[in-house]
């Protein structure tokens, strides 16, 4: 194991993009028939039970993803020093995991709206245990993105399958509740099995092995806690001020904005292990180097990407909920301009913060964007609905970029970025003046989808395999 050669990162990076196109394409198509279904009031009760969940399998995890990705690339040429960090993280992840659900039976407990949603939350309560078992930190360390790739695969095959069959009436609420946590159960036994050839994990009764990494551990946790309220107060605080219906109209929205999301998500979960790796190696000159062509890469494909979000936000969710829905496609607008900060976000902690340990600076910078986020819901929903909503995740995304890049400074050569960046921009204006005429012609929103993603397409492929083509010539 200590001799291994390292993945191939472009091999990495395919299978990562597979997986997420996986993941993209199949939720695409069971989502629209769901919505539907459901209707909005029903759809908007699984997501609201989904977002309190989602602060549990956070509390759960406690942070050890993150932590572990980074410190276990550390030992992982080590298999005794590997499988005792592996135990340590384990026995401090089942902590977190039975305070987590004693929480959950607290909140159903004495929350009235809770309480009436128990049955749902109880049954996405699944998540939370098999979330924290699956180990799938292991994996990344590993860089073992083949076998996560046909699981993830695999496991969308079945959930695709099971929607079908099984979700047939608004009735069906529940059993659609559970075929999405589903997804959890399996990755959690899966990569037990699994990750058994690597080595067995086991609680370790050194308690005392445990204290150093804690504060580290905690450091995580908050900003993650953090990440997670600007992400999901939102859906929670639509529900408590407004209700389900809102919920409903806003999940079609974030639906698009999750799903976009993945596409770049997918890269930086791959790289961070890399980062991680060339930075505790003290490999200065291929870290900087691998910063420098991820931030180039990014303003090739990210602002066009939200300006294609932008334009055929209306078409979009049409395709996802129907006319039912429509009062959703201002919302995606706006979280279409939250996309594009969402991805420098990312790179700021992903790449920057978390690979030299800054986990202190992630902290501040999510817990000032999440204390904003939540101070600006209670002024902006009450007014503007799912919008008001939406602009509090643009400001959130904003603030998280700023401040980590303002206090770590990072060493990005400006020049080299320059015809990246006039690129991504000069793309974003073709996209929305194309489409503009488009829209002005053409009234079938099929023939218009169509069109504006050929028509972009036509300068845009070329220029980006050019820019991309002199990228790997300097380098």
């Amino acid at each position: 194991m200590s001799t291994a050669k390292a993945p191939s990162l472009k091999k990495n990076v395919v299978l990562s993009s597979l997986k997420t196109v996986t993941n993209i394409i199949l939720p695409l198509i069971t989502y629209p028939y769901v919505s539907r279904v459901l209707g909005v009031d029903a759809l908007g009760s699984v997501n609201y039970a989904h977002s309190i969940i989602s602060y549990l399998m956070l509390i759960g995890a406690f942070g050890f993803q993150s932590y572990a990705i980074r410190e276990g690339s550390r030992v992982k040429n080590d298999p005794a020093a590997f499988e005792q960090f592996g135990r340590e993280i384990h026995t401090i992840n089942a902590v977190a995991v039975l305070i987590a659900y004693s929480l959950l039976g607290l909140m159903i407990l004495f929350a009235p709206k809770l309480k009436a949603n128990a049955v749902l939350l109880l049954i996405q309560s699944l998540s939370v245990a098999f979330y924290s078992i699956s180990t799938e930190w292991i994996n990344n360390v590993y860089e073992d993105f083949a076998y996560v790739t046909y699981r993830s695969i695999a496991i969308q095959i079945v959930l695709f399958i099971c929607t079908m069959v099984f979700v047939r009436t608004a009735d069906d609420v529940y059993i659609y509740a559970g075929i999405l946590t589903m997804s959890y159960v399996l990755t959690g036994i899966m990569n037990r099995i699994y990750c058994r050839k690597k080595f067995r994990l086991r609680l370790t009764r050194h308690i005392k092995s445990l204290k150093h990494h804690l504060i580290p551990m905690i450091q995580v946790f908050f900003s993650q806690v953090t990440i997670t309220i600007y992400l999901n107060a939102d859906k929670t605080m639509l529900g408590a001020i407004l209700g389900d219906h809102s919920v409903g109209l806003y999940s079609v929205a974030v639906k698009v904005y999750e799903v976009v999301k993945q596409v770049f998500s997918a890269v930086f979960i791959v790289i961070l292990p890399r980062m991680s790796s060339l930075f505790l190696r003290g490999d200065r000159q291929h870290e900087e180097e691998l910063r420098q062509k991820i931030l180039e890469l990014m303003f090739v494909l990210i602002p066009p990407l939200a300006m294609g979000v932008f334009v055929l936000s209306k078409p979009a969710v049409l395709f996802l909920g129907g006319e039912r829905y429509m009062d959703a496609e201002i919302t995606l607008k706006y979280l279409s301009v939250a996309l594009m900060l969402s991805a420098f976000a990312t790179y700021s902690t992903q790449i920057l913060a978390i690979p030299t340990g800054r986990y202190g600076i992630i902290a501040i910078a999510t817990s000032t964007a999440a204390a904003l986020n939540v101070l600006l819901n209670f002024f902006l929903i009450p007014h503007y609905g799912p919008n008001g909503a939406a602009m509090t995740t643009i400001l959130s995304e904003l603030v998280v970029t700023l401040i980590i890049w303002l206090v770590l400074r990072p060493k990005i050569h400006v020049k080299p970025v320059i015809p990246y960046m006039l690129f991504g921009i000069g793309e974003c204006v073709y996209i929305y003046l194309t489409h503009a005429w488009i829209a002005d012609h053409i009234k079938n929103v099929l023939v218009e989808c169509f069109m504006t993603v050929f028509m972009a397409g036509i300068p845009y492929i070329p220029i980006a395999l050019h820019l991309l083509k002199q990228r790997r010539r300097r380098a």
